[in-house]
């Protein structure tokens, strides 16, 4: 099987990834990051941003009975399946002001909505984590399109690997955590999918706070948007078996 091409649910993440990076590019005249895309982010600021956001979106619900956020297809990955539409907030009167750490102000990040169905809740996308996965995404699916050999490297669970990109003849992608600040690393799943592993910022999220079997859910990224402003994004669903986080895939 690690030898085997793309499947056809390994390609969508990457496309779907990419049409949101056009779309967001487009709507500001094809400038990726219209400001400096290394600045740091002021914490309180991005806090306050992400609070005025949410107020915002709670009294435009009452108001509409809708959410404001834009269309996106179906099989769109979920922490990235409704990002908010700034435009009907400020021009409805909603929100004075987007926060600078928005895409739209030339900041890093997307805001989108978790929850939609019980209690929406507004956190951040980071856009330059997003980007690479997208990069990453395609090396791989070009690498297999070749016919070779899925890049693996060590396994890391059942039927998933870290990426072998010496395997891909390219440095590799590194990336930071948004949630803990360490390296993160890249994994692939043997139908040719990507993802991010943030395997290790569960584990140490489960451990500080003091967690046990009977409060751990489903679906283990739900304590990283839980605990935090951030979504993780580009990430397969994670099981708690053997009292470690494990990928699964789809």
């Amino acid at each position: 099987m690690r030898g085997s091409a793309v499947a056809r649910c390994g390609r969508r993440p990457a496309t779907i990834a990419a049409t949101t990076i056009a779309i967001l590019a487009t709507a500001l005249s094809g400038c990726l990051y219209p400001g400096d895309p290394q600045r740091a982010e002021n914490p309180a600021a991005v806090r306050e941003g992400v609070a005025a956001v949410q107020r915002a979106v709670d009294e435009y619900r009452r108001a509409t009975g809708v959410l404001p956020i834009r269309n996106r297809p179906v099989n769109t990955p979920i922490y990235e399946k409704y990002p908010i539409d700034f435009s009907r907030l400020v021009e409805g009167g909603f929100l004075g002001a987007i926060p600078k750490v928005a895409f739209e102000k030339g900041g890093r990040a997307v805001f989108v909505l978790v929850d939609v169905e019980t209690a929406p809740k507004v956190k951040l996308l980071d856009l330059p984590t997003h980007e690479a996965a997208v990069r990453v995404r395609q090396a791989v699916e070009a690498h297999l399109a070749e016919g070779r050999p899925l890049p693996a490297g060590e396994q890391v669970a059942p039927q998933f690997w870290t990426v072998d990109f010496a395997a891909m003849g390219m440095r590799e992608e590194r990336i930071v955590s948004v949630f803990s600040g360490l390296p993160l690393r890249w994994i692939v799943h043997e139908s040719g999918a990507v993802g991010i592993d943030y395997a290790a910022d569960i584990m140490s999220l489960i451990q500080r706070l003091g967690l046990t079997d009977a409060d751990i859910p489903g679906d283990l990224r739900e304590l990283l948007v839980r605990e935090s402003d951030f979504v993780p994004v580009d990430s397969f669903a994670y099981r708690w078996i053997d009292r470690t986080p494990v990928p699964v895939f789809p």
